[in-house]
């Protein structure tokens, strides 16, 4: 993803859900996303993990 894609998902609103039964992608990809400068949430749902980033 380019810079410039970085600043129109910030800007516009756009979010990325990633919906996963993966524990360790809980801690993993919050992680690496803040690196690059986004906010993510976490929030256990139904038998999943919803990992928003955005």
């Amino acid at each position: 993803m380019a810079v410039g894609a970085r600043v129109e998902m910030q800007s516009d609103g756009m979010q990325i859900v990633i919906l996963t039964s993966n524990r360790d992608s809980t801690a993993t990809i919050p992680q690496a996303t803040a690196n690059m400068g986004y906010k993510t949430q976490v929030h256990k749902e139904d038998g999943c993990y919803k990992i928003t980033i955005g």
